[in-house]
């Protein structure tokens, strides 16, 4: 064990001082304020259910914890304390919380100023346990760096790709996906989105899970197969 947190530690840091990219253009994403509302703490509760579901509780973490870290307090609360976290914000106030809020919980968390996509695109092979996307944008405008991790094997076998997107009217991953219609009560994005994540090789569908506080959103977790 000692030797695996050696490990989670040592790729954290080397993601920590990797260079900005200039070849690749982050997502955009807005500024966040939704942290109480009923939908997403229950969306916290399936994002820990689907890690909890992977088997793999140790590693470490890529994620946008926003300025309170509630959902990695959560994680390392009720999943595991192997964990370690690689935390990325390019707001300058919401990072500064973020930094006081992760200090005062005691979370090995590691912080890097900036866009996610940076380090991403800076990470390699098994980098990370688990990444959380919780750009809560459309999933045009970050799915390359989906298809970036997917390619490149960045989530270690047995882990998870837990990715919130929003799940208003996406023409671009509607077409993408060929999806042409949908039934009463659904959507023709959610579809396309569902289908894009079940089409990734080597990986296979967790769940996803729907909810509204102002936006409607939609989460969905794919698991590493091979």
């Amino acid at each position: 064990v000692k030797k695996a947190v050696k490990e989670v530690v040592t790729t954290v840091k080397k993601a920590v001082k990797a260079p900005k990219t200039k070849s690749q253009k982050g997502a955009s994403y807005k500024l966040f304020t939704n942290y109480y509302g009923e939908g997403k703490l229950n969306a916290r509760e399936f994002i820990c259910r689907m890690i909890k579901l992977s088997g793999l509780h140790i590693g470490s973490i890529l994620c946008l914890p926003a300025a309170y870290c509630l959902l990695e307090i959560k994680i390392r609360k009720e999943i595991s304390k192997s964990f370690y976290f690689l935390a990325c914000e390019r707001n300058k106030s919401v990072f500064e919380q973020m930094v006081k809020s992760a200090n005062e919980a005691n979370l090995p968390m590691f912080f890097r100023p900036g866009d996610l996509s940076d380090a991403i695109y800076a990470s390699t092979n098994d980098n990370y346990s688990h990444i959380i996307l919780d750009y809560c944008g459309c999933l045009t405008t970050f799915k390359k760096e989906i298809e970036y991790i997917v390619k490149n094997n960045i989530v270690k076998v047995g882990g998870t790709i837990i990715t919130t997107v929003l799940k208003a009217r996406d023409e671009e991953i509607i077409k993408s996906t060929g999806i042409k219609s949908a039934p009463k009560g659904t959507s023709k994005t959610e579809l396309a989105v569902k289908k894009f994540f079940t089409g990734i090789k080597g990986y296979e569908l967790m769940g996803t899970f729907l909810y509204n506080d102002s936006s409607p959103m939609m989460v969905v977790a794919i698991k590493r197969t091979k």
